[in-house]
């Protein structure tokens, strides 16, 4: 949507008010690109505003709840400097905000930033420094088990936040899931012809032949996902790093079982989890993050991880017409 809204301005000052709206007319209409462009709305304790004003401010209110979002994130993670810092950038985007409607810019283009005044330029580059000082400030996963867990350099911090009433053993699992756990790629194999799913898991952490892989993996297509019909499956030798590196390979269902689109194309979404299972010792990966949840039977939740469990990216395949007809 910001590039969007930038894109727009940048039209209107090289090409025109006349130019750019009949460019916005041929997508949205020519009645509302008028009003975008041309427009003003009414804003309670500010009166009329230009529209495309008022769509500038909403971008920054939009950035300022998603930096606010971020910061309680972070203060309940224990990242207080990564907190504060999502909390200036928040402070921030909403003076920016304020500050594009008290302007009341005259119009779009060029003039709508210089408009802003010192205050919103204030506003606007401290914004910019804080969010780029709290996406510096996060702790990745390895760097948290080093500052939580059992070797923190402070004796207050070890075993707290995500590893707080963990066993030693979860907490050794959880350090050999970050350095070694399972990773799950899923791939459109075209090489055959109607094309397969192929799902490929990589184990660096299985060092025993009794070690085992298992993978889940589902298709969706309206709004329920079902299992996918494997093909074949085999070992892929690594010669570099030795790891148990495996492949499944998974019928498609036929295209016209799933969904169109408004553009005539179908379309289907390849979901897969997996897990290494170790004879006499715990699955990996452990997931301190998710500890004590567990994995629905049938379903993988696209948002959510659990502990015992790891996700794979997940696919959305789309076919033409066309496309369909030549491969089926």
């Amino acid at each position: 949507m910001g590039l969007v809204y930038a894109l727009t301005e940048t039209s209107i000052h090289m090409l025109g008010h006349e130019r750019t709206i009949a460019a916005i007319g041929r997508i949205v209409g020519h009645s509302v690109a008028e009003h975008v462009i041309r427009g003003r709305t009414s804003v309670p304790l500010v009166g009329r505003v230009p529209t495309l004003a008022v769509l500038g401010a909403g971008l920054a209110g939009f950035g300022a709840a998603l930096a606010a979002t971020d910061m309680r994130y972070r203060l309940q993670r224990g990242e207080t400097a990564a907190g504060l810092a999502h909390g200036v950038e928040a402070s921030a985007l909403t003076g920016l905000m304020v500050s594009n409607l008290i302007f009341r810019v005259p119009r779009a283009g060029l003039a709508a930033i210089f408009k802003l005044g010192p205050w919103g330029w204030a506003f606007l580059a401290t914004g910019i420094v804080a969010g780029t000082v709290a996406r510096h400030l996060i702790r990745g996963p390895l760097e948290r088990w080093a500052h939580y867990g059992p070797f923190s350099a402070d004796p207050d911090r070890r075993l707290t936040e995500e590893y707080a009433g963990l066993e030693p053993r979860q907490v050794r699992l959880a350090l050999e899931s970050l350095l070694a756990g399972p990773q799950v790629t899923i791939a459109e194999d075209a090489r055959f012809s109607p094309s397969r799913v192929r799902v490929e898991i990589r184990a660096p952490a299985a060092t025993r032949a009794t070690d085992g892989l298992e993978l889940y993996a589902t298709w969706e297509g309206q709004d329920e996902q079902q299992p996918l019909e494997v093909l074949a499956t085999g070992q892929i030798l690594d010669e570099d790093a030795g790891d148990l590196c495996q492949a499944w390979w998974f019928r498609l269902s036929h295209p016209h079982e799933w969904p169109m689109s408004w553009t005539g194309s179908r379309s289907c979404t390849i979901r897969a989890r997996a897990r290494l299972r170790r004879e006499g010792d715990d699955s990996l990966p452990l997931n301190a993050n998710h500890a004590g949840t567990q994995a629905s039977d049938t379903t993988i939740d696209p948002d959510g991880e659990t502990e015992d469990w790891a996700y794979a990216d997940e696919l959305t395949i789309r076919k033409t017409q066309r496309q369909i007809n030549q491969e089926f």
